[in-house]
């Protein structure tokens, strides 16, 4: 592997191994030291065991490359999450993302092996939409944890989840979920479409691409919903809505959302229908009469302020 790519990260370890019998034969071992926390790195040593032990016979003071590059890639390794590298754009891409990756002397290829022991924020109660009723329960920054959490939920074969990386510097892990054949084709269609040219952008939370896919970037209403509460988001799947997940974002945003649905609550699910709807009925109906009146409150701030120059002058 060329030094020169990764040059001046300090914490992109690079340990040599040697192995075979006179250990004439020799790896590279390559890992960012701030993303793992197991400095052991013992996974060349079980792709060698893996090697003696599958193979009856053989013989582990007799092993060369040659017989250790037709196990991988005619055998694989028994090792979990393991991928073979072929290209090193994406040996160095992995590696940042917290695996471990083996070049070996003579081998176009690499082996990955996923180490990533990052410290993340444990799933607590939500801060922003707590209820009485319902699941106490809300989504953390990392993206495996509340995909796991949302199929946990919503075991049905027709939930798809595709994910995909953003272009630019950051390279941020981004996942999109829909329940297939509840949301509507021509929705899904422009929707890819949008979205296709948005990750094409530097994004670092799931509200820059709110930003980039949004009807109407002057619209006073909102046109996407955001939630912490993973059974909101599955209610909404079940509605027909796609959701957006970012790693390094613990709000999940459902698209598209309508006018309506802003009046609505978590916890609505939770109670009988009569009530549910008769407290969603006095939401809208404050929300209409308080309307004059945060306009006039808004203006007159906005009058204020753009005043204020002039009487400090």
């Amino acid at each position: 592997m060329d030094r020169t790519t990764t040059r001046q990260c300090f914490d992109i370890c690079y340990v040599p191994r040697y192995f075979g019998a006179d250990m004439q034969y020799g790896a590279l071992v390559v890992y960012c030291d701030s993303l793992i926390n197991d400095k052991e790195l013992i996974f060349l040593k079980d792709v060698l065991q893996d090697l003696v032990f599958q193979e009856a016979g053989f013989d582990a003071a007799n092993i060369d490359l040659k017989s250790l590059i037709s196990f991988v890639e005619n055998h694989g390794v028994s090792s979990g999450n393991v991928t073979i590298i072929d290209q090193l754009p994406i040996a160095v891409q992995n590696i940042l993302l917290g695996q471990v990756v083996i070049f070996f002397d003579q081998w176009n290829k690499a082996l990955g092996f996923n180490a990533l022991t990052l410290e993340t924020r444990q799933i607590s109660e939500p801060t922003n939409e707590p209820v009485v009723r319902g699941p106490q329960e809300a989504t953390v920054e990392s993206l495996r944890i509340n995909l796991g959490l949302l199929r946990n939920r919503l075991r049905s074969a027709n939930f798809k989840i595709k994910k995909f990386f953003a272009s630019g510097e950051i390279k941020t892990e981004i996942a999109i979920g829909y329940l297939d054949g509840s949301v509507n084709p021509k929705t899904l269609t422009e929707f890819k479409k949008r979205f296709d040219k948005a990750i094409q952008e530097e994004i670092l939370e799931v509200a820059y691409i709110k930003e980039l896919i949004e009807d109407s970037t002057y619209s006073p209403f909102p046109q996407y919903r955001h939630t912490e509460r993973t059974d909101t988001a599955v209610a909404a799947l079940l509605d027909g809505k796609i959701i957006v997940i970012t790693c390094g974002s613990p709000s999940i945003m459902i698209c598209p959302g309508l006018f309506i649905e802003f009046f609505q609550s978590s916890e609505d699910y939770y109670i009988r229908s009569l009530y549910s709807s008769l407290i969603r009925l006095l939401r809208v109906t404050a929300f209409i009469w308080l309307l004059p009146y945060r306009v006039y409150i808004s203006l007159s701030q906005l009058f204020t302020l753009s005043s204020f120059p002039l009487c400090c002058c």
